[in-house]
């Protein structure tokens, strides 16, 4: 058996998989709790896309350092300390909270100090995933593991509204501090997979950086990306607005509305796991990542709740492709020395969010959520159009899929 449940019996891969997929779950958690609350005291969706984007500026910022740590550093180490700084960061800004001192600029604080753990996800705990797996199973792995991302993506934002709903805002950090220990403690169960250190820190980054100026196909791949996360992403810091103001829904729906393109990407994800596909990599990966685009649009023209929720969970199925694919690509493209350092540059490409957040801040500031959602539609169907004009390479692979 080559499958997802022979790979949840390699000791190792289970951590890694069980750990990440709580830790993004709280992740979401947090961020569907945080937006409610946040847009309760300040009326501002600025604000509400400001503590998005503070949680994910670390990945530009610290991307590429923490892909070369990695191949430096012990992996269980990184990801062992990843876990602490969440969980200390979620207990004490519960305490503040239950304290009735919580104010928004603690909350963004907490959010960019938390953000560190997502800058070390793509370099050091998926690919620990990748090289537990084997390069034969490597698109199985990432489909599973995909899958979790997105089923956390799914089931974390209907939890942060209950959990709001029902705890507040002290509560839920208090339930994520306590599911951050608990991945924490599954790390500490891990092997140490040391760092190669063959070369220097500076040294490893600045050979990291010549090797994928030689690779169009792989620029092309992180351009992608980066039109995914700033065009296409950013929508989900609009969601607590929609569901609140748009739609007139209530914290358990607006969670469930926040979840819908994570359940499509699970069944997307799910199903990459358990056919493992050998071929199709790069057209799976760029028709998924325009068909995100086409639903996004659809969404945004959709005026009845259970109608923009089907068309997000139709976009969940074109991220399934694309984020399943993006890893794999990049670990196929890059030699074992190097893969370390390449997820740490997808990292930096995925860390671009921060600025599409306050695109999609400001659009909504200024107009209104759907419009804000249908002009980022637009936008990235064109960036994408752009990237397979420019680089005909990777248009080449993409017809041979």
């Amino acid at each position: 058996m080559s499958g997802p449940a022979a790979l949840l019996r390699i000791p190792s891969f289970f951590r890694l998989w069980l750990g990440g997929g709580l830790a993004g779950a709280m992740r979401w958690l947090e961020v569907l709790a945080v937006g409610i609350w946040t847009f309760e005291q300040t009326g501002s969706a600025v604000m509400v896309a400001l503590m998005l984007m503070l949680r994910q500026a670390p990945m530009l910022l610290l991307g590429p350092f923490a892909g070369g740590l990695a191949e430096q550093m012990s992996r269980r180490t990184l990801l062992l300390l990843g876990f602490l700084l969440q969980a200390a960061v979620s207990a004490t800004l519960a305490i503040s909270a239950l304290a009735g001192l919580l104010s928004p600029w603690q909350a963004g604080l907490g959010a960019l100090v938390s953000g560190i753990y997502s800058a070390l996800d793509m370099p050091v705990r998926r690919t620990m995933v990748a090289e537990v797996a084997g390069a034969d199973r490597l698109p199985t792995a990432m489909g599973l593991d995909t899958a979790t991302i997105h089923f956390t993506r799914a089931v974390g934002p209907t939890l942060g509204g209950v959990a709001f709903a029902f705890l507040g805002i002290g509560g839920a950090y208090a339930v994520a501090a306590s599911v951050y220990v608990l991945a924490a403690l599954l790390a500490l169960g891990l092997e140490a997979f040391p760092g190669r250190g063959e070369t220097g820190f500076l040294r490893g980054m600045g050979e990291g950086w010549s090797y994928m100026r030689r690779q169009p196909v792989l620029i092309a791949v992180l351009l992608v990306t980066v039109t995914e996360n700033f065009f296409g992403f950013p929508y989900t810091s609009l969601v607590p607005v929609l569901g609140r103001v748009e739609l007139a829904v209530g914290p358990v729906l607006v969670g469930l509305l926040a979840s819908a393109d994570g359940i499509g990407g699970f069944m997307g994800s799910l199903a990459v796991a358990a056919i493992g596909p050998r071929h199709w990599h790069h057209r799976i990966y760029t028709l998924g990542a325009l068909g995100f685009f086409v639903a996004l649009g659809a969404a945004a023209a959709a005026h009845w709740y259970w109608l923009c929720f089907a068309a997000l969970l139709l976009a969940g199925l074109g991220i399934a492709g694309f984020g399943t694919m993006q890893g794999t690509l990049v670990m196929l493209a890059a030699p074992p020395a190097f893969r370390g350092r390449m997820m740490g540059l997808l990292t930096m490409s995925i860390g671009v969010a921060p600025f599409g957040i306050l695109h999609a801040g400001l659009l909504a500031d200024a107009f209104r959520a759907t419009t804000a959602m249908a002009v980022m539609a637009a936008e990235g169907l064109a960036a994408i159009a752009l990237v397979l004009a420019c680089y005909p390479a990777f248009r080449r692979h993409v017809r041979r899929g």
